[in-house]
């Protein structure tokens, strides 16, 4: 944990009022990465300015720019190079320990750092989309898939593609008023920069799912990511996965109770045929 391993070097070294903001930090890092800045300046006996003030001591923009490095620190804390929190000597027990708190803690950071306001507005193009393409590479490709799964119960039609050609194909039948769903950990996958530019090209529009800050946001109409919890160069976007399925997840529950009653009776005839195949079994 590079990052709090410099703040204690540096500590002795702070005014006195930035130094009691970190300690509030060091006593509990995870804590600190979901308490407003009103409740951070609260607790250290200081002002909200003197918190961004120490924020930017530690080389962040701002709050959320610090909260984004920390959570990457914490998260990457591990050394087993199996998962970012694991140790290559943790016996079974802390293994599943922490395997199972850095899944929950990946799963409530979506909860304080999601934008609801560009939720509302992804719903509000779910809900009047003709048709919406899921893309992704590599493991994001299987939360395309398994978007796709999930949103074509509620009458869209949508297709899911993991494969590149297919992907640019795809997005070239896209047109005014379809929609374009990239998921991507690292947001750098050459593959996702060309179905961008054919599906804007015939008027679509384009939502990025993944990481905070990267290439394809500067294109995407709509941003939607928590802080980082994976090291997108380690290939092993465990943690991240699961945030985008909970982001899939939560647009899908909210496409649905837009919907009403014409959604729940799509969903009761879904169920329905469901179950009739399983009986046949």
């Amino acid at each position: 944990m590079a990052l709090l391993e410099r703040l204690r070097e540096l500590l002795p070294q702070l005014p006195p009022s930035e130094a009691r903001v970190a300690e509030v930090l060091l006593r509990q890092p995870h804590a600190f990465m979901r308490t407003p800045v009103a409740e951070i300046a609260r607790e250290a006996g200081t002002s909200q300015p003197t918190v961004l003030r120490f924020c930017r001591t530690m080389g962040a923009s701002g709050l959320q720019d610090f909260k984004l490095k920390l959570a990457a620190a914490l998260q990457l804390g591990g050394g087993g190079g199996v998962h970012p929190t694991v140790a290559g000597d943790d016996s079974l027990p802390v293994l599943a320990h922490k395997v199972v708190e850095a899944s929950v803690r990946a799963l409530n950071s979506v909860g304080t750092s999601l934008d609801l306001g560009v939720v509302e507005q992804v719903v509000d193009r779910l809900a009047a989309a003709r048709r919406v393409d899921f893309v992704g590479v590599g493991q994001s490709a299987l939360v395309a898939q398994d978007a796709k799964l999930k949103f074509f119960r509620f009458g869209l039609v949508c297709e899911a593609h993991a494969d590149p050609s297919m992907q640019a194909m795809s997005a070239s039948t896209l047109g005014p008023g379809d929609l374009l769903v990239l998921i991507s950990a690292s947001g750098r996958s050459p593959e996702l920069f060309d179905a961008i530019a054919i599906a804007r090209a015939g008027g679509a529009a384009v939502v990025s799912i993944g990481a905070p800050g990267s290439p394809v946001d500067a294109l995407a109409d709509h941003v939607l990511h928590a802080l980082p919890v994976d090291d997108p160069d380690t290939h092993l976007p465990m943690l991240g996965r699961l945030q985008h399925l909970l982001i899939v997840d939560l647009l899908a529950v909210a496409l649905a109770q837009r919907q009403g009653e014409p959604g729940r009776e799509r969903l009761a005839r879904y169920k329905q045929v469901l179950a009739r195949r399983r009986r046949r079994g």
